[in-house]
């Protein structure tokens, strides 16, 4: 479905039809934004390779949207997948030095990756994995940007919506701000898809989905 891009607060108090949806829905929903660029449209259209820029970290709302994801590896053989993990920066003065920063970002970036990795290597799809550290907001947009994808999945727990909002909920922060159609996968899905899941035996309990 479509949005206007409306600003958080206009967003709360016009009653968005999207923002309403994404609130109730209990199934994925994907948003294109009224921003996407023509020639991002076009080329989702006319290109043989889609890629799905897929956000996670160690959370159970995470694995669900890694689960979507792999239900449309298996729909689709020319989807490609840019894993990504953004560590939140951590106060320079926890390292005697640069080295040091980057070889935490570097291990806290491959323990949030490597189960999901795991199973999707096992489902037999195409993938890169981008392990960044930053603003998460920024990095996904960048990323998304930069890897040409026609799609950001992410993983959410849907509350409240109004909490969602107030509390700064990165899912929403990228619907505000990305120009790149994005489907939200909430934590409580349909049986099935839970189902499926557990099968892989991943989606434990953990911090929120980026």
């Amino acid at each position: 479905m479509g949005t206007r891009g409306m600003g958080h607060l206009a967003g709360v108090l016009l009653g968005s039809v999207a923002y309403g949806v994404i609130r109730r829905a209990s199934l994925p929903v994907t948003v294109v934004p009224e921003r996407a660029e023509h020639a991002r449209c076009e080329e989702a259209t006319n290109t043989d390779v889609h890629r799905v820029l897929l956000a996670i970290d160690q959370s159970h709302s995470a694995g669900m949207a890694t689960n979507y994801v792999l239900d449309l590896c298996r729909r689709c053989a020319s989807l490609e997948v840019e894993l990504l993990n953004v560590q939140r920066p951590v106060p320079a003065l926890c390292f005697e030095n640069q080295a040091m920063a980057d070889s935490y970002y570097q291990a806290q970036g491959e323990a949030g990756v490597q189960e999901i990795r795991e199973a999707v290597r096992a489902a037999s799809a195409n993938f890169n994995v981008h392990l960044e550290a930053g603003d998460v907001v920024e990095r996904i947009i960048q990323t998304a940007e930069r890897r040409r994808c026609t799609r950001i999945v992410m993983g959410t727990r849907g509350l409240n919506l109004a909490v969602d909002l107030l509390l700064g909920s990165v899912a929403y922060k990228v619907l505000q701000q990305s120009s790149i159609p994005i489907t939200l996968v909430k934590e409580a899905l349909n049986k099935s898809f839970v189902r499926d899941w557990g099968d892989l035996g991943l989606g434990q309990e953990g911090e929120d989905a980026v």
